[in-house]
């Protein structure tokens, strides 16, 4: 307990985890481009390329061969669908190869410490934008960023958007559930319960985000995770109804400052007198485009049909619709196959919390998603983390027992 107490203690730990630190600051200037330049986003790619070279990977065998599926039809969709092709492509099938198609036990540990040390910077997000609202910050809001749009006066803090804000708390959430759950089960009930602080502010910094779907997805992801991590029953019922409780204690203090939460709910961002929200007019469009090229969609990158069809950044509503639009059914096929292989047998998951809290991630990511088109949107860090998980679990079945002797 008191070595928590010494600083040198956290100053050896800085040391230790120098890169990965590093690494996360230029995987988390795409949220902070207030403070950061955007391009250190693009430092972590070249870092990927650098491991990927040196760490003597060899090819991740039906993975790979799914993720090499899965960006030929992107190419072949984009170039069939579309003649003014967009570098985004190019961006998304990178993102595909660093993270999902090489693998070797050194590469994936450094993929697994960089993930685990990223996830420190949720939990600052949650905190330091809510000293953000404190102090009545909205980096949004001052710059005039995405004026004219519908979320325009939601609270972002120091973040580009609320709507990354909102999703960056909820893994912050799920991340804080992990060390309650894993301090508790240490018998350092002290430091567990000191999480609960922590757990409130990120999730009332969430609720100003105005995010319903990443609040309610966190909390079930939470509780995933217990379940996942857990062997004694006793442990997580207890754990369960702790989490009811406090439930029923912060929801009157979270919700009396969710006007822009309460507001969705009430359904005032209505599109027109139909009732149809914005939400619900983005998904049709993707349907119809899915509708008007079916197999291999109409592109990536790409919305709208025939004369109305552009290539750039678009809101698209829903990262799986997006990859049924934009590369059809197979393209959806590749991508749940892919996906699938990360789905671990519950004896794995009891025997590492890391892999379970690995696992309660993919669920918010995957669950979350459906809301937030971040699966095919390489410029955003989400695509990114995401892709990088499903290789993280499945590569993990491959060395789990190396990993087991080497640790």
């Amino acid at each position: 307990m008191l070595k928590y107490l010494n600083p040198k203690y956290y100053i050896k730990l800085l040391w230790q985890y120098k890169w990965e630190l590093l690494l996360s600051v230029c995987m988390f200037s795409n949220l902070y481009s207030f403070v950061l330049p955007n391009y250190l986003y693009y430092v972590l790619w070249l870092a990927f390329i650098f491991a990927i070279v040196k760490m003597h990977t060899v090819s991740a065998g039906m993975r790979a061969n799914l993720t090499f599926g899965l960006i030929g039809l992107i190419i072949f969709s984009t170039m069939i669908n579309f003649s003014m092709m967009d570098y985004r492509w190019i961006m998304m099938c990178i993102i595909l190869y660093i993270t999902l198609c090489r693998t070797s036990y050194k590469f994936y540990r450094f993929k697994e410490r960089f993930l685990f040390v990223s996830l420190f910077g949720y939990i600052f997000t949650g905190l330091i934008n809510n000293y953000a609202h404190a102090i009545g910050f909205n980096y949004m809001q001052m710059y005039g960023l995405h004026a004219g749009e519908e979320f325009t006066f939601d609270f972002s803090g120091f973040t580009n958007s609320p709507m990354w804000l909102s999703a960056a708390c909820g893994i912050g959430i799920i991340f804080l559930s992990y060390w309650m759950n894993r301090l508790w089960g240490q018998r350092k009930r002290l430091l567990a319960l000191l999480m609960l602080p922590l757990m409130f502010l990120t999730l009332q910094t969430l609720v100003w985000g105005g995010s319903r779907s990443a609040l309610g997805i966190s909390i079930g992801a939470s509780l995933l995770l217990v379940w996942l991590s857990n062997k004694n029953v006793g442990k997580t019922i207890l754990i369960f109804a702790s989490f009811g409780i406090l439930a029923y204690v912060a929801t009157p203090v979270l919700m009396s400052d969710s006007d822009k939460m309460q507001s969705k709910q009430g359904g005032l961002n209505f599109v027109d007198e139909s009732g149809e929200t914005s939400r619900t007019a983005l998904w049709n469009a993707r349907m119809e485009e899915f509708k008007s090229s079916p197999i291999w969609g109409i592109g990536f990158g790409v919305t709208g049909i025939g004369d109305e069809a552009r290539s750039g950044r678009a809101e698209t509503g829903s990262g799986w619709l997006t990859v049924l639009s934009q590369t059809g059914i197979v393209g959806l096929i590749f991508a749940l196959l892919i996906v699938k292989r990360a789905i671990l047998p519950l004896r794995l998951l009891r025997n590492n919390s890391r892999m379970a809290l690995y696992s309660a991630l993919l669920a918010f990511l995957c669950l979350h998603t459906m809301f937030e088109a971040y699966l095919f949107q390489s410029g955003w860090y989400l695509c990114f983390v995401l892709w990088l998980v499903v290789s993280i679990l499945d590569d993990y079945k491959k060395y789990y027992k190396i990993d087991a002797v080497m640790r």
